[in-house]
């Protein structure tokens, strides 16, 4: 082959190689406004399928539901595992816990809506964040009223609901500082869009301090036996001539006083009879 025809292949193939470059790669394809319009009916068949209240929906949740109940007793019948989901401890958030119906399978709900994680690697992860926590010695049981505060207004001072007009104070945050379940990494099962308030409430006081305060006001609250030893040591001092009381004073006293009363009544029955005023009773 001579030299001007390995130049008329190479021409040859760099018009070929040009050719491709400017060729149309959509020819054929929808484009345009029917484009547009077959991507948003597939758009809305995927949000009708993600929704319960619309046919496909429902048909969807049926089909997910009949799938995962057939993959479970499968598992029952070849391998003899039945699925149940872990048991929680108090104050332990679902999400960092992995999903058992997921992990073999059968779960009939998406990420978004089941109650525990559909991440495979959750525990790895929950190994990795322990190393990175504070130690036993920052945590709530540690902690005074002004240390609360302080770690409170850092991290839940940005959140979006700090200047929501509701008064309410979140039931899971309250009952997390009451249970000592709060610290850095608590988070709200309400989600980061919770509408409450994460602050303590006006007049709060801390446990391990309400407890000092009421120690402190029983230790000096005066009980009857100090209140009587006040009064009798302030009436020696008046230098009065009292009686001591003993049982013998109090018989006599007693004695006398239901003497008293029965000359009141027989008195009063005497009374009665001079102005005939007695009952058929006091008759007979």
């Amino acid at each position: 082959m001579s030299h001007e025809d390995v130049k008329k292949e190479q021409a040859a193939d760099a018009r070929k190689i040009k050719d491709l470059a400017n060729k149309d790669a959509t020819f054929g394809m929808t484009k345009g406004a029917a484009m547009n319009r077959k991507h948003e009916v597939a758009m809305q068949r995927l949000r009708d399928m993600n929704d319960p209240t619309t046919e496909l929906g429902k048909a969807t949740l049926r089909a997910a539901k009949k799938k995962a109940k057939e993959q479970q007793e499968f598992l029952l019948r070849t391998k003899g595992i039945d699925v149940k989901q872990p048991e929680l401890q108090p104050g332990v958030d679902p999400k960092t816990v992995l999903c058992e119906f997921f992990k073999h399978g059968c779960c009939a709900k998406t990420a978004d809506k089941c109650k525990y994680s559909h991440q495979l690697d959750i525990a790895t992860r929950q190994q990795k964040r322990s190393a990175f926590e504070l130690p036993s010695e920052d945590s709530i049981e540690m902690w005074d009223q002004k240390k609360l505060e302080a770690v409170i207004a850092r991290k839940h001072g940005q959140e979006a609901n700090t200047n929501n007009e509701t008064t309410i104070v979140c039931k899971h945050f309250l009952d997390a500082v009451e249970k000592k379940l709060y610290g850095w990494f608590w988070h709200c099962p309400g989600g980061a869009d919770c509408k409450y308030k994460h602050k303590l409430p006006p007049g709060f006081v801390f446990k391990s301090e309400l407890r000092e305060r009421l120690l402190e006001e029983a230790r000096a609250r005066k009980t009857d036996q100090d209140i009587l030893r006040e009064k009798l040591i302030a009436l020696k001092k008046s230098g009065k001539n009292t009686t001591p009381m003993t049982l013998d004073v109090y018989l006599e006293w007693k004695k006398e006083r239901v003497d008293k009363i029965k000359a009141t009544v027989e008195a009063s029955r005497e009374e009665r009879i001079k102005n005939n005023l007695l009952t058929g009773r006091e008759i007979i």
